[in-house]
């Protein structure tokens, strides 16, 4: 899992990457 700049990401984007990330990563 990569690390993302949660900080430069806006709440909803980060939202969608991080269920992005866990599906491909499951």
């Amino acid at each position: 899992m990569q690390m993302i700049n949660h900080k430069q990401i806006p709440p909803h984007k980060y939202q969608r990457m991080l269920s992005i990330t866990c599906t491909h990563t499951t």
